[in-house]
């Protein structure tokens, strides 16, 4: 598969080795129009897509390589989602910690109002909603941990990759980009290959362009946890094994970087 997204698979002397590129969380980029029915629809297709690679790649590989570099995020439920889509058993989604103020009270009021009455979503954010006034009532500066929407487990898909992960990271990789293989990593169901991702926060927002130059800035409303405990901010997705990328790579199309996560990853499969 080339569009949306790359998938194959190759041969080694242990069997057919999968590649899957994710290259962010952000379906609706592939939108023209970018309303919300528009987007709904375009993260439906995309996750059907990967749905499809996933359950080809099951059938025909011995082990799976998740090309996860410069991922820059992008919705969290989705890539729930796609989380999803490797595991086997029920999972924790990624914990945040939410500023406990009045404006991201408002905000998440929003939220919820804009979510169909009578709905569990509406009732979990609802709680999210609930849990952030409580704190900033109670004069703490953030919430306990939760996840974004109030959902407390997700489930496995009913097609799942079953057999042995390396996710490639690097240091351009963040927010979702830290997330799902920290996720992946945490819950025991990947080893991570490269450096160590940017380590951004989530929940981030823009502020109003600076005067003069008219710069925009984003900022952290929140803080999320890696299954381990440790706050993604300035901490990221560790690798299992660290690779940088050398000149020889770049030159001679990455023989070295494929060879290298091959190789990992075979080593991987030898021990099942």
């Amino acid at each position: 598969m080339e569009k949306p997204f790359v998938a194959y698979y190759y041969a080694t002397p242990q069997g057919n080795v999968g590649y899957l590129r994710i290259p962010h969380y952000s379906p609706e980029r592939d939108s023209e129009k970018g309303d919300s029915e528009e987007s709904g629809q375009a993260e439906e297709t995309r996750f059907r897509q990967y749905e499809y690679a996933v359950s080809e790649l099951e059938k025909n590989t011995v082990g799976l390589v998740i090309d996860q570099d410069h991922n820059c995020g992008g919705s969290v439920d989705y890539l729930h989602r796609i989380v999803s889509l490797f595991m086997q058993q029920e999972f924790i989604p990624t914990q945040f910690q939410f500023l406990a103020n009045k404006q991201e009270y408002l905000e998440l009021a929003s939220w919820a109002a804009g979510t169909p009455e009578n709905t569990i979503a509406r009732q979990q954010l609802e709680t999210v909603r609930d849990l952030v006034k409580n704190s900033w009532l109670q004069g703490k500066f953030m919430t306990p941990l939760t996840s974004i929407d109030g959902v407390k487990v997700f489930q496995p898909n009913n097609i799942t990759y079953t057999k042995p992960i390396v996710v490639l990271i690097d240091e351009m990789s963040g927010s979702g980009g830290d997330a799902f293989p920290a996720l992946m990593k945490g819950l025991g169901r990947a080893k991570l290959l490269g450096t160590r991702t940017m380590g951004l926060g989530g929940h981030v927002t823009a502020q109003p362009a600076l005067f003069y130059s008219q710069i925009k800035a984003y900022m952290t409303k929140s803080l999320f946890y890696r299954p381990d405990g440790v706050a993604v901010e300035n901490n990221g997705a560790v690798p299992d094994y660290p690779y940088e990328i050398t000149r020889d790579d770049f030159v001679y199309g990455y023989h070295g970087y494929r060879q290298f996560y091959t190789q990992k990853l075979l080593e991987l499969v030898a021990q099942k």
